[in-house]
């Protein structure tokens, strides 16, 4: 979805809506949330919100840190700085 550029806001909601099931319920699976994590950047890499998408890759690294987050694989690492560029 992400990937695609243009997002109409009812996919946005239903999106944030789905996430929020996600968090509630497998939250902590830290596999899980370092999955979540990905897909939140990715959400707001194609909404141009690079300030929000670096806040969210704050909160992960902390996770990861803490133990509550599984570590990036190089393969998520290239994802996360291709989506910086």
């Amino acid at each position: 979805l992400a990937r695609e550029g243009d997002i109409p806001s009812r996919q946005i909601d239903n999106f944030q809506t789905t996430l929020s099931k996600v968090h509630q319920n497998f939250f902590d699976s830290p596999k899980v949330r370092s999955e979540a994590y990905l897909l939140e950047m990715e959400l707001y890499s194609a909404l141009g919100d690079k300030k929000t998408m670096n806040q969210i890759e704050e909160v992960w690294n902390h996770d990861i840190e803490s133990g509550n987050a599984e570590p990036t694989s190089d393969t998520v690492q290239k994802r996360i700085t291709q989506l910086k560029a």
